[in-house]
């Protein structure tokens, strides 16, 4: 659907409405005018000052950064990226950003309480939202999607980033503000002897992927049948995919995907109408099914060229995407032979 093929939500300024689309179509324009990815544009201008190493983007199409969603990157990533909008732009006393427009996108710019409700005081989704910002119960945030947290805390003069995997991102937000919150002080915390050097190998020692993989590299075990879970999300989110098969093709990977079976139509016949010959002349009203046609169960090749339906080009991309980085996406579950 085109971008402005429907009509707002509301009145233009005044209503809130969640919309990805207007950031995709923010990021395209810029990657249009520079010739160059987001990645590529924001590298030497946002992503090397801050030491951030490599970060992979999704792209649809080829070539082309969502902008919305869809980067991988860091926890230490995330929070040095709330620490610059915390120091009002400033990182390692360089300027990176203006601070007017730190301020501006992370002030309230609009009520996004539930339409014709009151603000749920218990609730950071309805505090107001800025640009690109979240307001929240204490400070703002950055959300990403199933738990990802950029949390900025002005009045505690802190940066909390999270990356995890939940459908409950209340919750989450709710552990913090009563299980971190309260450690805070306004004094610097006094050395400890013990506990301090542990939790600093720990850090360490957890290590990340720096350069993205292409799926050539793939683990062979990847391969297999990845079905459509039950949960009432993945049947929004995919109501049209009923699995996706991989399967090695020489240096690459093959996706089949099979479609869920379509529930036909009732037609009205009149009780005495005698049914048309159908072709080869039957007369018993069913007509031969076409020459190479296959049952609505049969798997479904897509090539790139043919691959139009945007549910089944999301959900594919998003599947390998998680793939290519060792996960599975939650949306899909591993058939096995027991199964």
């Amino acid at each position: 659907m085109p971008l402005a093929a429907r009509f707002p939500d509301g009145t233009p300024g005044r209503t809130f409405a969640y919309n990805q689309s207007c950031t995709y179509a923010v990021a395209t324009v810029v990657q249009h005018l520079t010739g160059s990815t987001l990645t590529e544009y924001l590298r030497p201008r946002l992503l090397e000052p801050l030491g951030i190493a490599p970060v992979g983007w999704q792209q649809e199409p080829v070539d082309v950064e969502l902008g919305f969603s869809g980067l991988f990157a860091t926890p230490e990533a995330v929070a040095k990226l709330g620490q610059l909008y915390l120091a009002d732009g400033v990182w390692n006393g360089q300027r990176l950003l203006p601070q007017s427009w730190v301020r501006e996108a992370t002030s309230k710019h609009v009520d996004n309480a539930a339409p014709g409700g009151l603000t749920q005081a218990d609730s950071d989704w309805e505090q107001g939202y800025g640009f690109q910002f979240w307001m929240a119960r204490h400070g703002y945030r950055g959300d990403g999607a199933f738990g990802q947290y950029c949390i900025v805390l002005p009045e505690h003069d802190a940066v909390v980033a999270i990356t995890s995997q939940t459908v409950d991102m209340q919750d989450v937000l709710n552990r913090v503000w009563k299980h971190l919150l309260p450690a805070f002080h306004d004094a610097p915390l006094e050395p400890r002897s013990t506990g301090s050097d542990a939790l600093h190998d720990l850090r360490y020692s957890i290590g990340f992927e720096e350069t993205l993989g292409s799926l050539s590299q793939l683990d062979d075990s990847a391969a297999g049948e990845y079905r459509r879970a039950d949960d009432a999300m993945s049947l929004e989110e995919y109501e049209a995919l009923a699995a996706v098969t991989l399967e090695r093709d020489g240096d690459g990977w093959r996706a089949t995907l099979r479609e869920q079976a379509a529930v036909a139509e009732p037609t009205d016949v009149e009780p005495d109408a005698t049914p048309d010959a159908a072709p080869g002349g039957s007369t018993d009203g069913a007509a031969d099914a076409p020459a190479g046609a296959s049952s609505p169960d049969a798997p479904v090749q897509r090539t790139e060229q043919d691959l139009q339906d945007p549910t089944f080009r999301s959900g594919v991309v998003s599947l390998l995407g998680m793939l290519a980085y060792g996960e599975l996406v939650s949306f899909f579950t591993v058939v096995t032979d027991a199964d």
